[in-house]
Order: structure tokens, then sequence, then C-alpha cells
């Protein structure tokens, strides 16, 4: 290594000038020269520095003593000349200060620039240059950068950005190792470095080569189990596919994995390094791809949402819909883009019984270990021992842990304990993402409604994700968003489906020709999907050379199928029965019949509602307001999963219904006859027609014979279809002689509508019980024709 630099960043910050050590005074005027060092040749504004040292809440004499901390540091720094004859100096240049510095003076400044050199020889494939230069540059790493100042944001962003950059480091020197068949030599480093960063995928996948290289095949295929352990269990992923590929090509024994000249899909790509992690960007100017279609607006929300969290200032987006409609790409994507210039931790609630309590906050607190490993060192013994009730590591080193009482006074405690060590970590600006809150334990809700409240005191953006159905049938998820939207700097995104462009460019992605399907076929494919990005894909899959779009309202492929049964199996019975009559009744329904079929049912109307408010039921408003599935494919899956005799419960209620809705049988006449006929397949008729009778009993106590002419009429006719049945006829000839009876009233007895009654009633006596026999009369005398008179 060269002679050693004059400013020493590594480890505890000092000054060595001519053999000796610069005194730099106390721990706030050390911390300004640290500051300083962040922005190596650049001007500092004097407000950066305050709000570095002091944060949001500077005191009154706050740039007084930033004036006087600027003025003890210039003579030490300045006593002694550098090698070149040089003196270190702080110059004031407006807006702020300048630390005039030759970088090689500067332990991270040369660290940066090896490594800058390294990077350049390995793109110019001189593998023995990136080799030995990058160790020099790892050699300069002896102790963490900044390592007094880790409770300062600008420090720990700092380091951030210099963990990265070394990262980066050891990455390519293995790479260069492998070219030079040198893979002992980065074995021990990679095996440290994958123990301090376990969930860093492609250190992971370098291990592994390393170790197959160096015939230790078992240890590389242990190092991936445990990976994809760590994986599912911190963050509710799969291994990526290169780790996964990795994996197979150590099974099969590839033999590529031994050219030196292999080079893999990351190291193709020119390494990445991260200049300035205070760097300021726009959410205008950051680039969108292409692929996460339809979801620009929703992208830009969220980065302004992210902007305005850097000033200092919490933010909160709540991100609520269906599943299936884009929540994870959407998420995935905005926490890639944010990622070089914040702290990104992300938990995956998953599905599954048994949670523990506060179980994603665990996972949380976990993760900001690793990001920042000194938290513990931040908080105090009663703090970290509050902690270690759920995260053992936070355990001071005297205590030990004991379950925790769950009791009010223990949950505040954790709640507090928690929200200083989230301050502490969003020194710097943190993106926390909590996806699939639903799942969360009803402890982790309660926690997440107060930290909501405490959002103005950190650099914190809480992103948290719902599917929009379990939230609005479940009371604390309820309570919870609403809690979260009633926050200052809070907002709601709701993801709408695609259009039918998009649905056209999604769909090509998985069709063989790897085109889009034509306009009708598009459009079809997005009314069927209703935009939603997983049954546009499902669907398309499905689609063959011949596919019409007459063809796409029909389908039903098994996985659509599987995963709204098992969506539906979340739902509960009163909503599910709600479901049930929409599906069963024509497209379209009205909401006054669908209520009072509810009101029947013995339901309530909040289950109609909580239906509605869940994507699952949607309310059309036109020339008349109807209420509609959201998805053709979620009512086509509850309406096969009715059994007939289902089926016919729903339109017996359906005539009950619409016969108690209007007094006008010509305005139910036709929905009536639809569902009458449907249910007398399964139901005896006096179930089923009952309501129209006792209709015909209402109007006529009320003197309207007339219309209580027609709905006997209607029930007749009903039955018309059903006359070769015994088990009907006597039912029909009572209707029939109730008709006959009011329309005598209404027409008169000698009237052609009375008599061609008195002709049905004939025809069904005759079935019943044989000819009937009339009187015939001669003068005083009656003689019979056939049988007795009657």
């Amino acid at each position: 290594m060269a002679s050693a630099a004059a400013i020493r960043v590594f480890g505890p910050l000092s000054v060595l000038l001519n053999g000796r050590h610069v005194d730099l005074g106390p721990p706030r005027q050390r911390a300004v020269l640290a500051v300083l060092l962040t922005a190596i040749g650049r001007v500092v504004p004097v407000q950066t520095i305050m709000d570095g040292l002091w944060g949001s809440e500077p005191p009154e004499q706050a740039l007084a003593s930033l004036h006087s901390y600027v003025s003890r540091l210039r003579k030490p720094i300045s006593s002694w000349p550098l090698r070149d004859g040089a003196r270190l100096e702080i110059q004031y240049r407006s807006p702020g200060y300048l630390l005039v510095a030759p970088p090689d003076e500067i332990d991270t400044a040369r660290f940066e620039q090896l490594v800058h050199e390294g990077l350049e020889a390995a793109r110019g494939a001189n593998q023995a240059q990136a080799f030995s230069v990058l160790g020099s540059a790892l050699d300069f790493w002896t102790a963490p950068p900044f390592e007094e100042f880790a409770e300062y944001s600008f420090a720990s962003q700092e380091v951030l950005r210099l963990q990265k950059i070394r990262l980066t480091a050891i990455e390519q020197r293995a790479e260069a190792a492998f070219a030079l068949g040198r893979d002992a030599d980065v074995l021990p480093e990679l095996e440290s470095e994958v123990d301090r960063n376990p969930l860093e995928e492609r250190l992971v996948s370098l291990l592994m080569r390393a170790q197959y290289r160096t015939a230790r095949q078992a240890d590389a295929l242990r190092t991936f189990e445990r990976t994809r352990h760590l994986l599912a269990e911190e963050l509710g992923v799969d291994a990526s596919p290169q780790l996964q590929r990795m994996h197979c090509s150590i099974l099969r024994h590839d033999p590529s994995l031994h050219l030196p000249e292999e080079e893999h899909a990351r190291s193709k790509a020119e390494p990445e390094i991260v200049t300035c992690a205070a760097e300021e960007w726009e959410p205008e100017t950051m680039p969108i791809e292409r692929k996460l279609l339809g979801r620009r607006r929703e992208l830009r929300r969220l980065l302004a949402a992210a902007s305005a969290t850097r000033s200092g200032s919490g933010r909160t987006t709540v991100v609520v819909g269906e599943a299936g409609i884009g929540k994870t790409a959407l998420l995935q994507r905005f926490t890639s883009m944010v990622g070089t210039v914040s702290d990104v931790i992300t938990v995956q609630c998953p599905d599954a019984p048994g949670m523990p309590p506060y179980w994603p906050w665990a996972r949380i607190l976990r993760q900001a270990l690793g990001v920042r490993p000194a938290l513990t060192r931040s908080l105090s013994p009663e703090t970290r021992r509050t902690l270690a009730q759920i995260v053992r590591e936070f355990c001071p080193a005297s205590a030990g842990t004991s379950p925790p009482d769950r009791d009010a006074p223990f949950a505040f405690a954790l709640h507090d304990a928690i929200t200083e060590a989230l301050e502490i970590l969003t020194h710097r600006p943190v993106v926390l993402v909590l996806e699939n809150f639903q799942w969360a334990d009803t402890s982790s809700c309660d926690f997440l409604r107060f930290l909501g409240g405490q959002l103005t005191r950190m650099r914190l953006h809480l992103v948290v994700s719902f599917r929009s159905f379990l939230v609005s049938h479940d009371p604390v998820l309820r309570a919870t968003v609403a809690a979260l939207l009633q926050q200052p700097g809070s907002e709601l995104i709701r993801p709408e489906g695609l259009d039918q462009a998009e649905t056209a460019d999604l769909a090509a992605t998985v069709l063989r020709e790897s085109r889009a399907p034509d306009d009708e076929v598009s459009k079809a494919l997005c009314e069927r999907a209703e935009g939603n990005p997983y049954f546009i894909l499902e669907l398309a899959r499905n689609f063959s050379h011949g596919t019409t779009p007459d063809d796409v309202p029909e389908m039903m492929p098994d996985s659509i199928r599987e995963v709204i049964l098992e969506r539906l199996g979340a739902v509960p019975q009163e909503v599910r029965s709600v479901l049930d009559m929409c599906s069963v009744l024509e497209e379209g329904s009205d909401p006054a019949v669908l209520a009072r079929m509810v009101s029947q049912a013995g339901l309530t109307s909040e289950a109609l509602r909580a239906a509605r408010r869940g994507d699952l039921l949607r309310v059309e408003t036109g020339k008349q307001e109807s209420i509609r599935f959201k998805h053709s494919l979620v009512r086509d899956v509850v309406r096969q999963e009715l059994s007939e005799e289902s089926v016919a419960e729903i339109h017996r209620r359906a005539v009950r219904s619409l016969v108690s809705q209007s007094p006008d049988p010509d305005a139910f006449a036709a929905p009536v006859t639809a569902h009458a006929g449907a249910a007398l397949h399964r139901l005896p008729a006096e179930n089923v027609l009952v309501p129209l009778i006792a209709e015909a009993d209402r109007l006529a106590q009320g003197f309207a014979y007339g219309d209580a002419l027609r709905c006997l009429a209607l029930a007749s006719s009903l039955i018309e279809d059903h006359s070769h049945d015994p088990n009907y006829l006597a039912f029909q000839l009572e209707l029939l002689t109730r008709q006959g009876e009011l329309s005598a009233v209404v027409h008169g007895a000698g009237a052609p509508a009375t008599v061609a009654v008195h002709d049905r009633i004939d025809h069904i006596v005759r079935r019943l019980h044989g000819p009937r026999r009339w009187p015939v009369t001669t003068g005083d005398s009656t003689e019979q024709a056939g049988a007795d008179p009657r």
C-alpha cells in the first residue's frame, strides 16, 4: 500500500500531520469535519451542515455554534503542511463551507479511486491488474468508515454508499480471481462477507461458485439452501433466477463453471458505483420501464412521496387493490428506483396460521440491524431489553429475555421502543414497505396505527399494501386504514385495471407469436379480465391461433378457477350468500330487488355493502341503476359452485322480491316469468307462486280486481308447461277456480275470458276425475246426461 493518507475516515476520524495526530476537538466539532468529508471537492451549504448536526430541531444558537466549530478546526488542520507542501483548509464559499484537501490525502477518496481503476481494468479484460488494484482498495477498509458518527444521518447515508462500492469491489475481484484461477484466494473473503450480508444474492452466487471450484460442492449446495430459507423467512420471496441457475449448474456439474473466460449476467453489465448518496432526483425525470404497464401515475405518486420524505417530512402511502391487480410489481419497481438514495426495507406478510404477535415488525428490526449494525449501540439498555422480547439480537449481553406479558403497559412500552429504533434508523431517509398487511396479526395493526401518528418526527416513507376485499369486511383492518389516512401526509392509491392497449401489450409477452392480439380479441380479453394483469396473462396463455372474440368470454382456465376459489374461501358466509344471489340473477341486478332478497334471506345490508367495498360487486349507473360483478370470471365461478337446488331457491326468492317491489303486475311480469320458470324445475309450485297468490289476495281486498286477476293469470300461465305432471293439476285447478271467480267479477260470467277459464277448469277436472256431467233441463223436469247432475 502507498503511504498513509493524512485524513483517515475508516475507523475513528483522525488527521495526521508531520507524524502527529491533530486534536480535532469535541464530538460535534469533529462531526463538522466529517460532514465536509462526505462531500469532497464540493461546497456544503450551511443549512445542510446544521441539518446534519442537529436534525430538524436545531438549538437557537446553532448558527453561532457552527461558526465557532469551523473557526476552531481551521487552525489545527492547517498547522503543518502536507507532503506536497500544501495545507488543509476550510474555506467559506457561498452558500457554505468547502474542505480543500488533495483526494490522495483522504483514505476514503483513495479507496474510491482505486476501486474505479480496478473496475476499468476489468472492463478492459486486464484481470490480473483488476485483482491487484481492487485488493489494494479493499486494504484501506480496516474498520467501518465514520464509525464514531453512527448516530448522525449524514454519516449513515455515506456509509451505505461506501459499503455498496466495497461490495462491488469484492464481487468484481472474485470474478477476476475466477479468471486467473485464484479461487482459493477469495474464498475466505467471500465466506465472511456472506456472513455479514446473507441476503445479497449476487454475493451468495459468487461464494457458491468459489466453493464448487475448490471441490466443496456440498458446501455450495448448503449455502444455497440456507440462503433460500433466509429469503423465504425474512422477505417472503423465492431465490432470484440467477441464484437458482447457479444451483442448477452445480447440480449438473456444468463444465462452464470452470471456464476462466466465463462471464455471468451481471459481470457483462457495467458495475454500478453510487457516486453520491446525497444526489437529488425528481420523480418526473426518473426512467420508467415499459414492462410496468399502466402504472406510471401511481409510480410517480410514490416517487413524489419518497422525495418529500427526503426533505425531512414523513409520508404514508396506502395501496389497496384486488389480488392480481399488480400491487407487488408496482412496489418492486418503486423500491428499485429509490434504493440508491434511500434505505429500503421490505417485509411480505405471509398468509400463514399461527403468526406470532409483531412478526412483521420483528422482521423489520432484524433487517434494520443488517442496514445499520450500530443501531443497538444507539439504544438505551431498557429499550433494548424491551425490543428483545420480539428480536433477541437486541438483548444486552448482561440480560436475559423472558416471555413478554401482553398487557396494555407492555404493548405501549414496545410500541414506544420500536418507534425509538425507527427514529434512529431514519436519520437517513428510509422507505419501509409492508406488503399484504391484511395477513398481519392484530398487535402489528395496533402498532401500525400508533406509528402513523409519529411520522412527523421521522424521515420515513411508510408504504402499506392491502387486498381490497379483506379490508372491506375486517373491522381491524378497516380501522387501521382509516387511522393511517387521517394523518397528515398520507394518501391512498388504488391501482386500476389495464386498458385495452395495455392488455394487448401484456398478452403479447406470453403469446407464442410474441405479438399483441388483434383489436377485437384484445377488447374481449380486456372485458373478460377487467384489466386485471394476472387474469390477462392466464387467459392469454390459453389462446390458440384460432382464438376468436367469441371464445374469450367462455374461457375459464383451471389456474384462474383455483385462485378465485381460494379467494372466495376467505369471504364471510353472509357476503358469499350475496354473491350467490347476484350470480343467479340476470346480469345487472336491480339494487332494490337484491336488497329485498338479502333481507328475506335473513342477511344484513352490511353484507351487500361489504361486497361492493371489496371490489367484488360494483354499481353501474345509466338509465337504470344496476349491481354487477366486477369480474365476470368471479361470477361464473360462484355460479358453477352452486347446486341446482340452491339456484332454484334463489330464483324463488327473486320472484318474491319482484312481486313485492311493484304494485303493477305488468311491470314485474317478464322478470317473474323468467325466475319462476327456472325455480319450478326444482321446487313445488305452491312454494314458488305463493307470492303471486298473496299479492292477488291483497289487491282484491283493495278492490283492485283487475290487477288481482292479472296476478292469478300470470301464476296460472307459469305452470302450463307442467300440466303433464299430476302433482301440479290440483294446484292449477285451485288457481283457475279463483281466477274464474275474479274474471266473472271483472269481465262478466258469460264473457269469453271467463268461459275460457271454465273450459280450462273442465279439462283439468276430467283429467282428475273422469268426464264431467252437466244437467240438461226440459220443461219442469230435469234429465241427466251421463251422470247425476252436480
